[in-house]
């Protein structure tokens, strides 16, 4: 039966209807909650310049998303589905790019049949669309998978004209002996990554052309972009919103992004958005997995690629291994092609792991890169290219290829009980403290830990233990399948893919909307309204909902948008003194922390009042937040 599977295709038309799956659930944080509340409010308020919603405004960038959002809301109606369906297209049109990258890159390397190009180019697609995190990230609907869908483009067009060379009458006649449609495509990728997200676009094919044009002798191959035409043209668009977004601030939004994500950013970190160097490498080995297993023969291959751009005047050398290798993609490219990929791994990788600031997301871009290499390793490993000797080099992390199946829970169990210790301060730390970014909490027994724990395994779920016990067993059977290393059999991709299709489907049918309700705390708070609303009749329709200024949830806001309340009833106190000031003069429903309740009690006031405590995944805290009424 699994022959019926062995065709790429399959598994390439599964993970793309997989992808799917999970676009109705809640919105998963604050940031989508926020980006959803400005696409909604676009099409309500016809105005698409400055993004608009309440206490949203850290969640502000350049609006393209927004826009993009809005267009599909605008056809399939005010929802989540029609909201994550421009970014799960995205990912898609990712892996198709990646497919088209790994044929391209691999069409001049010897003694590779076309069958093998494409063989190599669908196990790169396959490996870019089930690893772990890509697959899960792209159902949250932020700016990072459309960004990764411009710069992959922008670098797709940039390599096919660097590496056009005209064979026939024909290709000259058609592109005017210059590829100009990929000329015009890198330039309208720029253009739209810096509405996208900004600067981010530029950092890497900015990158790459400044690369190419320091290092390559063929630097007269730039001349076809005609950059001093075409940059400048490509800065129109964001130009062009940017007054406009200045005029309709009075230049308020332009130069708090500007401080927000360019200068905070480059010289320290927001939010505590920070990390140590090597911490995007440590995420690769998890995001990357199952394909992460080939990493540190990924990393020696990459250490060969600069060998020998640093030695690319030395027709051999002793210190890397290409007399070793029958059929290496290393000896098969020439000095433009390395200098490209190279300059793609510093700008799309090492650049941010030098930068203060750190998320998983910065270094989307370089994922691609390393679905190529992998697919590649792959191939050599398959085909025997590699000696047994050179298998003996690889770093000791390798060595988890030969472990059998005892062996594997072994270690698993080992590292279950380093990590207990490690943590084990925090399982039993008990907090009270307060969170200047929202809200406060009321000794939250327990930790982070704890209290993830309770959500990503849940006895009383059904759907979540069925989808935690689907998912454990692929992941065993991976390991299982990975441990034929120690005969020296090689792993089958199709039963890896397989497996992978097994755990992303328990993932997106049981798993994530069972945990994604446990998330759903707006939704919980916006129904607390409600039900204090029916018991309180003397709450009339268009009495005003005023929130505490130190709540910084925009969850809360969309929920109560979602249950039909109007967003202009909807208001941000702007301080503390002035809810204390006017709680008695002003008919209104308030939202605060339960200790902003306590003062008011404290200073004679009993308000009608209902709570909800829950455990915010942002801050990592029990927050208790409170409605009550004032001025009845």
């Amino acid at each position: 039966m699994l022959k019926n599977f062995q065709n790429p295709l399959f598994l390439l038309c599964a993970f793309s209807i997989i992808a799917f799956l999970g676009l109705k659930e809640p919105l998963w944080d604050q940031d989508e909650a926020a980006y959803f509340g400005f696409a909604s409010q676009i099409n309500q308020t016809n105005d698409w310049i400055v993004p608009n919603y309440p206490i949203s405004e850290p969640h502000r960038k350049t609006p393209l998303h927004f826009w993009t959002s809005a267009l599909f809301m605008k056809v399939f109606g005010i929802n989540h589905f029609a909201f994550r369906l421009v970014n799960t297209l995205y990912f898609l049109l990712c892996g198709l790019l990646v497919y088209a990258f790994a044929n391209s890159l691999n069409s001049k390397a010897k003694n590779l049949s076309h069958d093998r190009r494409k063989q190599i180019a669908f196990r790169s697609s396959i490996i870019f669309l089930s690893s772990i995190f890509l697959m899960i990230y792209q159902r949250i609907s932020l700016t990072d998978i459309g960004l990764l869908f411009y710069s992959l483009l922008g670098l797709f067009s940039f390599w096919k004209v660097i590496a056009f060379v005209p064979n026939t009458e024909k290709e000259r006649t058609l592109f005017l002996k210059s590829p100009t449609l990929w000329v015009i495509i890198f330039w309208l990728s720029i253009s739209l990554g810096l509405v996208q997200k900004g600067p981010p676009i530029l950092i890497l094919l900015g990158g790459v052309f400044v690369s190419f044009f320091i290092f390559s002798s063929n630097r007269r191959k730039l001349l076809q972009f005609h950059a001093s035409l075409f940059f400048p043209i490509s800065l129109i668009p964001l130009l062009v919103w940017g007054r406009l977004a200045w005029l309709a601030s009075d230049g308020a939004l332009i130069r708090w992004m500007v401080d927000w994500y360019i200068l905070k950013r480059t010289t320290g970190s927001v939010f505590g958005q920070s990390g140590p160097p090597g911490y995007y490498m440590v995420l690769f080995v998890l995001f990357l997995f199952p394909w992460s297993f080939l990493l540190p023969q990924t990393l020696s291959t990459i250490k060969d690629h600069i060998v020998v751009f640093l030695n690319r005047n030395v027709k051999e050398t002793k210190e890397n291994r290409l007399l070793e290798v029958k059929n290496d993609s290393i000896e098969s490219i020439n000095i433009d092609q390395r200098i490209f990929l190279l300059s793609w791994l510093f700008f799309g990788w090492i650049f941010y792991e030098l930068l203060p600031s750190k998320l998983p997301s910065y270094a989307l871009s370089v994922y691609p890169l390393f679905c190529i290499f992998l697919a590649q390793e792959w191939h050599k490993f398959q085909e025997n290219l590699i000696l047994d000797r050179e298998i003996i080099k690889i770093p000791k992390l390798h060595l988890i290829l030969q472990l059998d199946w005892r062996k594997a829970i072994s270690l698993l169990a080992g590292l279950l009980w380093i990590l207990i210790f490690l943590y084990l301060p925090y399982l039993f730390h008990s907090k009270n403290s307060y969170d200047s970014n929202g809200s406060s909490y009321n000794n939250a027994n327990g930790s982070i830990i704890l209290e993830n724990f309770k959500t990503i395994f849940n006895w009383a779920n059904t759907n979540q233990v069925i989808g935690t016990i689907c998912m454990i067993f692929a992941l065993f059977y991976i390991l299982f399948e990975l441990g034929s290393f120690r005969k020296r059999n090689f792993p089958s991709f199709t039963k890896i893919g397989i497996a992978m299709l097994c755990f992303h489907l328990a993932f997106g049918l049981l798993y994530y909307p069972s945990i994604s309700e446990h998330r759903d705390y707006g939704n919980k708070l916006a129904e607390l309204y409600i039900e204090m609303k029916a018991t309180n009749k003397q709450i009339s329709d268009d009495a005003p909902i005023i929130i505490h200024p130190e709540i910084r949830l925009p969850s809360i806001i969309t929920a109560l948008d979602e249950k039909g309340l109007s967003i202009p009833r909807i208001k941000v106190a702007s301080g503390t003194e002035e809810i204390i000031a006017k709680i008695n003069s002003r008919v209104a429903i308030y939202l605060a922390p339960q200790s902003f309740l306590d003062v008011i009690q404290f200073i004679g006031h009993r308000p009608a009042s209902k709570c909800l405590e829950f455990y915010s995944y942002e801050s990592g805290k029990n927050l208790n937040l409170c409605w009550f009424l004032s001025g009845y």
